[in-house]
This record gives structure tokens, C-alpha cells and sequence, in this order.
């Protein structure tokens, strides 16, 4: 089962915490492995034709990067990885 993207903040936050130079494409191969999805899981897509597990992803990331910019003072330093994988 795809996970929300509530619930993929978290691990998604962490990996990009740890990996530096990390991109879209690394964070959904860690999904994928974080989450253990299967081939009906990966096929599974939204209405645009997007895979359902990319689009959440997008969103947590989204979600991050806005969020990260509204809490006072948050490191800098994770917050221009989140920014570079977000709008790149």
C-alpha cells in the first residue's frame, strides 16, 4: 500500500538530512525501498498519469520546503537541500 505523504515527510526529511546532493530521483528510489512497494504499487496512478507513490512525494516535499521556510531560524544548510531537490 502507497503511504500519504504525511506519512512520507518524515523519512523523507531524514534521507535528505543525511544524503547531500541528493535529488527527486534518489528520493523516490529510497521511497520505494523505505516503503517496500510492490509492481502493483508502482503502477498505481493519478488521473494525469503521474505514479501515485511520485506524486505524494512531490507533495511531502512541497510541504517541507514551505514549512521549512516558515519556522524560525531553520538550518540553513537543510534547508537549501530541501530547496534544491524541491525546485530543481
Amino acid at each position: 500500500m502507497i503511504p500519504s505523504y504525511k506519512e512520507m515527510m518524515l523519512p523523507i526529511l531524514e534521507f535528505v538530512a543525511q544524503n547531500n546532493n541528493t535529488n527527486r530521483s534518489e528520493i523516490y528510489k529510497f521511497i520505494i525501498n523505505q516503503f517496500k512497494l510492490n509492481n502493483e504499487d508502482l503502477l498505481q496512478r493519478i488521473k494525469r498519469g503521474t505514479p501515485t507513490y511520485i506524486n505524494r512525494a512531490d507533495w511531502a516535499l512541497t510541504y517541507l520546503a514551505t514549512t521549512a521556510q516558515v519556522k524560525a531560524k531553520p538550518k540553513r544548510s537543510l534547508l537549501k537541500k530541501l530547496a534544491k531537490v524541491c525546485f530543481l
